[in-house]
């Protein structure tokens, strides 16, 4: 047996025994994803979390998304989310201030979560379900909201220029102080959004209802 497939054997047993025998705290998470990281040699972290235990990196994901500081040197709270978006629960979290630029959140469920602050420039998030989630002063130029629900959900002093924003539901939606310069809100009920002292000449409302019949 070569020494590769031997480290990765101790390894897998490390894991199986922190899992098994131990109490699986931040200690050990850390312990188990920096030795798997460096013992086995990946060339990149990708390569080394899709490689150990999925129990051991979702916990360890969990982890991180509930602020513990954990693997703060080489796993980034921005690349667990951008990277697994579609395998984490992120509903009701507390994601304010971080950067997501480009990222692709098409079709995740953002409910209930803070968003705030965050810089969501040409970000994804086409047919997303973001009710009720606080994106005050977020950055979200250019970004596809295309179908979204933003149903309750706070954009006060949201950058929303040139954002597309077609077939959303904005029921309840604060929006005082956005910024809509270019935004597309073709045939969007926006009837019941709280909208006193937004400027909407600039966006392009083809079709959209503004006000209430």
């Amino acid at each position: 047996m070569n020494n590769e497939k031997l480290e990765n054997e101790n390894m897998n047993n490390l894991v199986t025994n922190c899992l098994g025998y131990q109490p699986v705290n931040t200690q050990n998470l850390e312990l188990i994803i920096k030795n798997t990281y460096e013992c086995q040699l990946y060339d990149t972290l990708n390569e080394c979390l899709d490689n150990i235990s999925s129990e051991v990196k979702y916990i360890a994901f969990y982890k991180k998304l509930e602020k513990e500081d954990i693997f703060s040197h080489f796993l980034l709270l921005e690349e667990v989310i951008t990277q697994y978006c579609h395998e984490l629960d992120l509903t009701h979290r507390c994601l304010k201030g971080l950067s997501f630029e480009r990222a692709n959140f098409e079709g995740i469920d953002f409910t209930g979560s803070n968003l705030s602050g965050c810089d969501l420039k040409q970000a994804n998030f086409k047919r997303s379900n973001l009710a009720q989630v606080n994106l005050q002063g977020a950055n979200l130029e250019e970004a596809n909201l295309f179908g979204c629900n933003l149903d309750s959900a706070d954009l006060r002093r949201t950058n929303l220029k040139q954002a597309e924003l077609r077939q959303s539901s904005w029921k309840q939606t604060a929006l005082r102080g956005a910024e809509l310069w270019g935004a597309l809100l073709w045939n969007v009920d926006l009837s019941q959004a709280f909208t006193s002292g937004v400027d909407l000449t600039r966006a392009d409302t083809r079709g959209s209802q503004l006000t209430e019949v």
